[in-house]
């Protein structure tokens, strides 16, 4: 499979130092709601300005919010939980 179509690919770094990060990333309900939580149609119309199609050769997750939010619930990323105010370069 290709896995790079553009310059402008969205990666996870799984390899950072910080192990909270690294807890995190390696959840897969974690990377399901951010595949739910990107509109990847709004994505192609205002950064590509409609020049791009949305990835079709393996399974995408439509939009989906709600889903999002119930995946981070489960998780116990819940609205209001507190976050880093600064994240610190590598």
């Amino acid at each position: 499979p290709i896995l790079h179509r553009t310059g402008a690919d969205l990666v996870i770094n799984w390899t950072y130092e910080d192990e909270n990060w690294r807890e995190v990333v390696n959840m897969y309900d974690f990377r399901a709601a951010l595949a739910y939580a990107l509109d990847k149609e709004e994505i192609v119309d205002s950064v590509y300005f409609g020049f791009a199609e949305v990835a079709t050769d393996y399974t995408i997750p439509e939009y989906d919010p709600q889903k999002a939010a119930e995946l981070l619930d489960g998780i116990g990323m819940t609205v209001g939980a507190p976050i880093p105010t600064a994240i610190p370069a590598p």
